[in-house]
């Protein structure tokens, strides 16, 4: 039977090993370039280990390198201008964070 093909940027099950020093955690990773490579870390317990594991996966993963998109940032809205602090630099100014959604009841016409 074949191994089912992991998500990109995913892990797969942990194994953790017992040494003379200590646990060794390790697992499979599926960058997101679709290429796989082997994580290991150690620890004092089996715990120990396999949270180091966790969080040096974490520290791979490019948002966290390069950091994510927050509410002040600029970026670009749907309409395509530049949308900074609130304001659509495109021309009308608007809250970029805030969308409005008008729910009718059933029957209201």
């Amino acid at each position: 039977m074949v191994r089912p093909t992991q998500p990109l940027g995913t892990f797969g099950k942990i194994t953790v090993k017992r040494t003379r020093t200590g646990h060794v955690a390790t697992t499979r990773f599926r960058e997101l370039n679709g290429s796989y490579r082997r994580v290991t870390a150690n620890g004092e317990t089996a715990m120990s280990a396999e949270n180091r594991l966790k969080e040096k996966i974490a520290a791979g993963l490019p948002s966290q390198a390069e950091g994510d998109l927050k509410p002040g940032d600029a970026h670009l809205g749907l309409n395509g201008g530049l949308v900074a602090d609130g304001l659509d630099l495109a021309g009308s100014p608007h809250p970029a964070h805030e969308h409005v959604q008008v729910v009718e009841p059933k029957g209201a016409v």
